[in-house]
């Protein structure tokens, strides 16, 4: 169950200093968890969410490379070798003055 406060009974027994009745005493002391047990559980999930909220943007960003990358490839060959040589080779006489 977790988000639940773990509690641990822990039972001490001890003797009575009276030598003439040895008794034995048990005291239940109710025990919640440590601050610092509970603040490294804490931390450790932190540090679980900030890695797979890294592993996920990694994962999108190659995607969307990949994406781009098939986008490109697609406007080059619609496009045509040809016609971006033309361009390229293209001098002065093509521009557009005003």
């Amino acid at each position: 169950m977790a988000g639940l406060l773990s509690l641990t009974l822990t039972f001490i027994v001890f003797f009575s200093s009276c030598p003439k009745c040895v008794r034995i005493q048990c005291l239940c002391l109710l025990c919640q968890e440590s601050d610092l047990s509970r603040l490294s559980k804490a931390r450790e999930a932190e540090l679980k969410y900030v890695r797979e909220q890294n592993e996920l943007k990694i994962a999108k960003d190659a995607r969307l490379a990949e994406i781009e990358s098939e986008k490109f490839k697609n406007m080059i060959s619609a496009i045509g070798t040809d016609t971006i040589r033309a361009i390229a080779v293209a001098g002065p006489e093509m521009q557009v003055c005003r």
